[in-house]
């Protein structure tokens, strides 16, 4: 069971990176007519790579923290990894 555990995570690491390299920027067309391009390793960064204003929001969490589903999941994933 974990042997298939560990190949389904391995096999979307490698779609993600595959992902990465075809598309390099994603494109948000906002609704005051803005439109706004952010680069795909954005989503996918290490919490090295955080900006300090993020790594002071990550300190500044503690005990039960509820993500309600507004990013992509990267905080909530360093939180919980965190402990």
């Amino acid at each position: 069971m974990i042997e298939k555990i560990l190949y389904v995570i391995y096999y979307l690491f490698i779609k993600i990176k595959l992902l990465m390299a075809v598309v390099s920027e994603i494109i948000f067309h906002r609704d005051d007519g803005n439109t706004i391009k952010l680069p795909v390793k954005i989503f996918f960064r290490e919490e090295s790579e955080m900006s300090n204003i993020e790594k002071k929001a990550l300190e500044l969490c503690y005990d039960e923290v509820l993500d309600i589903g507004a990013g992509t999941g990267i905080h909530s994933l360093i939180l919980q990894r965190n402990g």
